[in-house]
């Protein structure tokens, strides 16, 4: 009975104690020693306002601890870009585009695995005052382990460092991008190239099915009549009218991209469907995250796991259950270049 009372009394504290005090990301820029002879560095930081940095796991039972930057994290990107000789011949002055940095944790039943998402843009200026792309950076940096939050914190001062010696190694002959902005320009880069994404230009989204995001950004849908079932707001079911059967079949939210019943438009996710809204020419949507699929969103890792391994048997079992939906709401936004959901916030409302 004391086992039993025991564990039941963690079940129910497990949601409080998951969650830990804040962990500050600390920049080493021991390698702006870099041969770049780039004078000037402009970063432009297009995520969100207070935009989240991540989760890492701290302490005996892995509370998650919110990642966040003590200073100014543009000025502190710019430090690892500008190099101090000229041995390479490198543009003179850099743009760098930052869309995502972004840190989680997930652990297992004998390690930890830490994922580290950079996704940034860079330009080099060819003439004064004249930007074209060097290079883009889109991409999931891991690291395992037994306890990997050092680790992890420690890899983005090194990928940082990495992108920073690739930037000074590529001369202006290997720019192959022939689009020419101002800094002016990529200050508003998302909306001139929204311009070409017929999705963002419309204020109607065609009914229908989207299998996936190059279907919906070009707005191109498979036509099918939607029919969506609100009457539970945690668990929206979305059908499509099949002509020849003349019935309702269920559409799997794991199948497909998106859906519109050209009234109300469904973002769909590993967990569900979710209202996705378009608001100053960005799509947004509230809802959960699975912290088990690395796939869903970026903050996979972020609970559980750990609690597994101190309670074990049926009751961890039970806990690690639970860890794989988290109720909390939080708040996304629509990549509009890849398509992924990029986690914003905690959400303050209902989806």
């Amino acid at each position: 009975m004391k086992k039993i009372t025991c564990a039941v009394l963690l079940i129910l504290t497990f949601p409080i104690l998951s969650y830990g005090q804040d962990e500050y990301l600390e920049l080493s820029h021991k390698c702006q020693a870099t041969a770049s002879p780039v004078t000037q560095v402009h970063v432009l930081d297009k995520r969100a306002e207070n935009q989240m940095l991540g989760f890492v796991q701290v302490g005996a039972l892995n509370r998650m601890a919110p990642v966040k930057y003590p200073g100014s994290l543009t000025d502190s990107l710019a430090r690892f870009f500008t190099g101090v000789n000229s041995a390479f011949e490198a543009p003179p002055e850099l743009t760098i585009i930052l869309n995502e940095l972004y840190l989680s944790e997930k652990t297992e039943a004998t390690s930890e695995t830490g994922r580290l998402r950079i996704s940034m843009r860079l330009f080099a200026s060819t003439n004064p005052g004249q930007f074209r792309e060097l290079f883009t950076i889109d991409s999931i940096y891991t690291c395992k382990g037994l306890d990997v939050t050092k680790k992890l914190l420690r890899s983005v001062s090194e990928q940082l460092c990495e992108i920073a010696v690739r930037a000074a190694e590529n001369k202006p002959a290997n720019i192959i991008s022939s689009t020419t902005y101002t800094l002016q320009e990529l200050h508003q880069i998302d909306n001139l190239e929204k311009q070409n994404i017929p999705v963002y230009q419309t204020d109607k989204v065609n009914p229908g099915i989207y299998a996936s995001y190059e279907n919906f950004k070009s707005n191109s849908s498979d036509g099918s009549a939607i029919v969506i079932d609100r009457s539970n707001p945690g668990n929206i079911k979305v059908y499509k009218w099949d002509k020849a059967k003349k019935r309702k079949i269920r559409v799997e939210n794991k199948s497909v991209y998106a859906v519109c019943d050209g009234e109300i438009l469904l973002k769909a996710t590993t967990i569900g469907f979710y209202e996705l809204k378009k608001i100053n020419n960005d799509f947004y949507y509230v809802g959960q995250t699975s912290f088990s699929n690395a796939n869903n969103a970026a903050m996979w890792g972020a609970a559980g796991g750990a609690a597994f391994g101190i309670v074990g048997g049926v009751v961890g079992a039970v806990i690690a259950a639970e860890s794989e939906r988290n109720t909390q709401l939080f708040q996304f936004k629509i990549n509009y270049l890849k398509g992924n959901s990029i986690l914003i916030s905690k959400a303050t409302v209902t989806p």
